[in-house]
């Protein structure tokens, strides 16, 4: 645009959803004088607290209005806001936006509001292993470059920020040649720039500051430290300094990480994970950024006793990278998954906008990513060993620990243009119901056969038998080992995994166009013919044992087991779905093997596949793939917008959370319904500091009883709706997604188009069912209350 804005359009029809998002170019390593402050932070979390022309109140309720799919982050080197919302809403989404970015006040009250939400997140970040990991990780390996101070700043220096600095520095940054604006969605592109160009007509030209960023000096010896925590158990880091998203060696950097971290077929997966049971997770990370800060990295979780070992398998696993080849066909592998997450990540409407903002602002070309991929395909076994050799050095190593304390134990890009059908139900003789839905965004399908089952139908006796079973379906079959399973399926740029919660459990398969066949083929073998090896039942036991034991380290789901434990006292939501400790310490594969004859049976599965597909020929594959399979002997939409109206969904909102928020009595807040086969619960979830939890649950109580005895108001209600109407709409772009949602109803006997009645029935809800619901299920007196606390 002519005031320097980068402006960048894509028209996607398969959704009435239009995506507009905002990168502006300043982050944490650009704060200059306020280095280590997390002004950049500071000033995202207020952009949208007030403006010369609304409030923030009137802006909370337009975004609730608009869907309240709108968030912001801030990075080392960027920050973004988006809306995501309904096509109807695109004029006021652009204008509200448009407005934040241009005209923020940063009213006082509003400042220190906020700066109290990010003291209260510095803190909570203290007990929080995984982040103290990489601000560890990042300080240790850099002593030059910013990048080495946390993007939410030290506490000290955050809070002798004033409104002063922050204006200051907004006026400085936020300015047309730092900002790149993109829309995506059903639009048309020569109608969309006007609009765009009208909305930022009054934004004028300014040079922003000059920002020289130092070089890192390279590293001449290996680093380590170490915190120790009350935690259960250890967390590790390594990495290597890497090297700029524009340098020649960055794509053979990323197929290293894909080759020894992506998928249950990779290295560290196979060697450190399955073989050895070292870790009990390990990822693998090529950051490559627009700056002199790049890394390679590995993140592992694991038992305090085995950090010195996982070490050393880790290093050798290194040094075979350097020592001999990666095969052809591992390359292809690795080629293949970096290949099939981008053509995935284009059945969303945001994630196509989010590819085209970070190419533009790391490399200026905002088609790069397409560029990128046939550079990813060029690369060469010769590339992986030299490039190893290159930057995985011992002296360029940085290790940091977090350790319990002593006490404690050349491709085609395909656009999206066409609208997809609607879903078909096919029944089979033997009782099983398939469910296909065509749906072209991109080349890729999705298949999921789900089953009902799990802790709805399980005892403490036998709590985590569905979980171990589902899981164990995917260590072997009579003709695959779990290696070769994974093996062949990542190779061709797929997944599968197994799901198992608290009313059904499942496989799930993503693959290519071209591979359904051999989907669904693989989806046979594992339900009709796994081995159930003893020897993989005990492993899968202590790994879910070591995840049972992880929990005691994240304080959310310590509370959430206490809340069901103590809401559920006899009904089986109660139960962990991966069991306790003492229960899979108890269960043998008979055990396993009676959840698998009475549960995985035909007349009690519902198989979806949606995607790129044509209905007659995958009734034809799913009929000749399962025929071996043998048969064997609602309130819901009021109390979702009631849900709405006090936390919002999808992301923070309603009355309780801007009340809260107020107040500054939270860091984090967010609630959910949850509906089971036969009873649910609504749960709210909060984090603060001590001295606040008896006000907190005051005012949660307060707004229940406000709620209960004076309603809503016609407009708050409206807002509700559509937050519930566009999360919808914005959750179920993905053939996944929507095959879950089919998959799940029609097993639940809601019928697989179930969703097809779902915009009317929220329509129909008035103030009076809310009224009705609040007093209903909110009973104060019968509300369950989990606590957890730092001892």
């Amino acid at each position: 645009m002519d005031n320097g804005i980068t402006v960048i359009l894509k028209e996607i029809h398969h959704a009435p959803i239009v995506s507009f998002q905002a990168y502006v170019k300043v982050g944490s390593i650009h704060e200059g004088k306020y280095l280590g402050s997390g002004i950049s932070h500071f000033i995202e979390h207020l952009i949208d607290d007030g403006t010369e022309r609304r409030t923030r109140e009137e802006i909370d309720n337009l975004v609730e209005a608009m869907g309240n799919a709108s968030n912001a982050y801030t990075t080392k080197d960027h920050s973004q806001y988006h809306i995501t919302t309904p096509r109807q809403y695109l004029t006021q989404a652009l204008d509200l936006l448009s407005d934040c970015l241009k005209h923020s006040t940063f009213p006082s009250d509003e400042v220190e509001i906020q700066r109290g939400v990010i003291w209260n997140e510095l803190n909570g970040e203290l007990d929080e292993p995984t982040q103290l990991l990489y601000d560890l990780y990042y300080e240790t390996a850099f002593r030059e470059h910013p990048v080495r101070f946390p993007v939410g700043g030290y506490k000290e220096l955050f809070m002798e920020l004033t409104r002063s600095d922050l204006v200051e520095f907004y006026r400085q940054h936020y300015v047309p040649d730092n900002l790149i604006f993109v829309a995506t969605g059903d639009f048309q592109s020569e109608e969309m720039l006007g609009r765009i160009g009208v909305a930022f007509e009054d934004f004028p030209r300014r040079s922003p500051p000059a920002i020289e960023l130092p070089r890192e000096h390279r590293q001449l010896a290996a680093r380590r430290a170490e915190r120790h925590m009350d935690v259960e158990l250890a967390y590790l880091v390594m990495g290597y300094h890497g090297v700029r998203i524009d340098h020649e060696d960055a794509p053979a950097l990323d197929l290293i990480a894909t080759v020894l971290g992506s998928g249950e077929s990779s290295r560290l997966i196979q060697i450190l994970k399955n073989q050895h049971q070292l870790v009990y997770d390990i990822q693998t990370w090529s950051d490559t950024p627009r700056y002199d800060g790049g890394c390679f990295g590995f993140e592992a979780e694991l038992v305090h006793g085995k950090l010195s070992e996982a070490e050393a398998r880790l290093i050798e696993q290194i040094e075979r990278l350097k020592s001999e080849s990666v095969s052809e066909s591992e390359l292809r592998r690795a080629q293949t998954i970096e290949t099939s997450e981008y053509l995935f990540a284009l059945q969303f409407v945001e994630e196509q906008g989010a590819m085209l903002g970070v190419d533009e602002l790391t490399t200026g070309d905002c088609r790069f990513h397409e560029k990128y991929l046939q550079q990813i395909c060029a690369v060469t076994p010769e590339d992986i060993q030299r490039v190893a050799q290159t930057y995985f050095r011992p002296e360029n190593l940085t290790t940091v620990t977090i350790r319990p304390k002593e006490s404690s134990s050349s491709v085609h890009i395909p656009q999206a243009q066409s609208v997809p059908s609607a879903a078909e139900k096919h029944l089979f003789s033997n009782g099983m119901r398939l469910i296909t839905k065509s749906i072209d965004t991109a080349p890729v399908v999705s298949i999921q056969a789900m089953f009902l089952g799990g802790t709805r139908f399980e005892t403490e006796e036998n709590n985590g038998a569905f979980h171990l079973m589902t899981n164990l379906l995917l260590k072997g079959t009579k003709d695959r080992s779990a290696e070769v399973l994974f093996e062949d399926i990542e190779a061709k740029g797929g997944s599968i995994g197994s799901v198992s919660g608290h009313n059904a459990f499942g496989i799930t398969v993503n693959l290519l166009r071209q591979d359904i066949e051999y989907g669904l083929e693989c989806l046979a073998d594992v339900l009709l013919n796994p081995v159930f090896d003893v020897d993989a039942l005990e492993k899968l036991k202590l790994e879910t044992i070591v995840g049972i034991q992880a929990e005691e380290d994240d304080w959310y789901a310590l509370g959430r087991r206490q809340f069901l434990e103590t809401m559920f006292q006899a009904h089986p939501n109660r139960l962990r779905a991966a069991g306790s400790i003492t229960s899979i310490k108890r269960l043998s594969r008979k055990d396993v093997l009676d959840r698998y004859q009475r549960y995985c049976v035909p007349n009690n599965m519902v198989i979806g596949v949606f995607g790129d597909v044509q209905s007659e020929h995958v009734q034809d594959i799913a009929q000749r793939a399962i025929r071996g399979f043998l048969c064997n002997m609602l309130i819901v939409t009021v109390v979702e917008v009631l849900s709405s109206l006090l936390f919002g969904v999808g992301q923070p909102g309603g009355r309780l959370y801007k009340r809260l928020r107020n107040e500054q009595l939270v860091y984090h807040l967010h609630g959910y319904p949850y509906f089971g086969i036969d009873c649910g619960y609504l749960a709210i979830c909060g984090s603060t500091v001590p001295n606040h939890m008896e006000p907190l649950i005051a005012l949660i109580d307060e707004e229940i009883s406000n709620l209960q005895r004076q309603g809503v108001s016609d407009s708050e209600l409206e807002r509700g709706k559509q937050m519930c109407l566009t999360n919808y709409l914005l959750s179920a772009q993905t053939a996944g997604v929507q095959a879950s949602i089919a998959v799940l109803d029609e097993l639940y006997g809601f019928g697989y188009d179930y969703v097809n009645q779902y915009e009317a029935k929220i329509a129909t809800v008035s103030k009076e069912a809310i009224r009705r619901a609040a007093n209903a299920y909110l009973p104060l007196n019968k509300r369950v209350i989990s606590i957890i606390r730092d001892a």
